[in-house]
């Protein structure tokens, strides 16, 4: 049924008169007349009757009167919805990111964003990596934060962009017996029980990956407990569970934690902003996806944070020149 001859309807039976409502309508009186004939014909009743020279609703036209209404104030709402979610100063954005993400950096870019837009509302889930790319990939995200995947398979439709670096630290509990020194090898680490970042977080396979380029092909962690954000992991090591490979953030650093400089691994995460190409972005979705590009440059370059698009400040220590050229911040633009 053709929707547009709906409207018609409505109008005709507004004007009680084919020609107000086709002059209202900016159409001819036999074109509307037409359309009416068409919609009659659909539903095999007369719509109208002729009354002198007006035009009156049948019984039929009534009754199919209420319902059309009903149903054009309830889709006339929904596209008001609609165009407000996409609409660039008052839109809806649903963003995915990661736990260390939703921590350290969606606060201050949200912050940033909402000076630029303050009408833009968000809707927030934070999640381990696959999460976030299935969030993405299903629509039921614009828009996500997450770390390395492979783009193939369940996640071929997505695109990404890299936005930053955050470095992997070691630490231990300070009254471990490691804790009393300042650099070690990972050899000497290696048979240590670890508190490990689980399966579905995808930082887990960056650890495994560098160790792994390190000619240790056939290295596992001894693992106490896994689990899937770096607060939680902090705490596991205050406890004495064992030692872990955790992202630099803040919480590393309080007391009750030492952090251990690896003489012959330099470890990082590239954090990625994603997005499915078979989803067209709304105006607003595209307006927080570019404003997360010019924050990551603008800001984290000039900021004390530990995420770092230029050159990691944790520990103060010199990164070696081989390595240096993974924390440049890398851009798509």
């Amino acid at each position: 049924m053709n929707w547009q001859h709906l409207m018609y309807f409505l109008k005709v039976a507004e004007y009680e008169s084919f020609s107000q409502a086709a002059e209202s309508l900016f159409i001819t009186t036999s074109a509307l007349s037409k359309a009416i004939s068409n919609l009659e014909s659909k539903l095999e009743v007369p719509l109208f009757k002729k009354v002198g020279r007006n035009i009156q609703l049948t019984k039929y036209g009534k009754i199919f009167l209420a319902y059309v209404t009903v149903a054009y104030k309830e889709i006339s709402e929904g596209v008001a919805v609609i165009q407000n979610m996409a609409d660039l100063k008052t839109g809806t954005v649903d963003i995915s990111c990661i736990f260390s993400v939703g921590s350290y950096y969606i606060p201050g870019f949200l912050d940033y964003l909402s000076q630029q837009s303050p009408l833009l509302n968000f809707n927030l889930a934070q999640g381990h990596n696959k999460q976030v790319l299935d969030d993405v990939v299903a629509g039921k995200s614009d828009i996500g934060f997450c770390g390395e995947f492979r783009l193939e398979g369940p996640h071929a439709s997505l695109n990404r962009q890299a936005l930053y670096n955050e470095e992997v630290i070691l630490i231990v509990p300070e009254n471990h017996s490691l804790a009393a020194k300042e650099a070690v090898t990972f050899k000497e680490i290696k048979d240590q029980v670890f508190v490990s970042y689980s399966a579905g977080t995808g930082i887990i396979h960056d650890i495994e990956s560098t160790i792994s380029k390190k000619g240790y092909h056939n290295f596992s962690f001894k693992t106490s407990i896994q689990a899937n954000e770096e607060l939680s992991m902090i705490n596991l090591v205050k406890a004495g569970l064992g030692i872990a490979f955790v992202i630099d953030v803040p919480a590393a650093h309080l007391p009750g934690i030492k952090i251990i400089r690896l003489i012959d691994l330099y470890i990082i995460r590239t954090i990625y902003l994603v997005w499915n190409q078979d989803n067209p972005l709304t105006t607003a979705a595209k307006l927080v996806k570019n404003a997360a590009l010019n924050y990551t440059q603008t800001h984290l370059e000039n900021s004390e944070s530990h995420l770092y698009p230029t050159s990691p400040a944790s520990l103060n220590r010199k990164v070696p020149s081989d390595l240096s050229r993974l924390t440049n911040l890398e851009r798509i633009l």
